[in-house]
């Protein structure tokens, strides 16, 4: 097992609470942009995790972090989809993946 524990699961667990506060049009657009580099740095802490779980068999910690990879990637594209639609790209807000 990696180095990983409950806390380290709590903050991702409250990353996620904090940006869905972000994902409105009405919210400051430079808060939402500081919310979006967040997840992306999360997201690049998880993926990191998630290898050296996988290297070390730990299949239940493999897809717990898989889950939250896949919140940060989400709640990310959603937050570049209300910045690009807020900087009138409306076109590249649709496509947001």
């Amino acid at each position: 097992m990696n180095s990983l524990d409950s806390q380290w699961f709590s903050d991702c667990r409250s990353c996620v609470d904090e940006a869905l506060v972000y994902c409105s049009i009405a919210r400051d657009f430079s808060l939402q942009k500081v919310m979006r580099d967040k997840l992306r740095q999360k997201l690049a802490d998880c993926s990191e995790q998630n290898e050296i779980s996988r290297r070390n068999g730990d299949e239940d910690i493999c897809n717990l972090l898989l889950g939250f990879e896949c919140a940060f990637d989400c709640l990310s594209n959603e937050l570049e989809m209300w910045l690009l639609l807020k900087e009138s790209k409306p076109n590249e807000g649709r496509l947001c993946t």
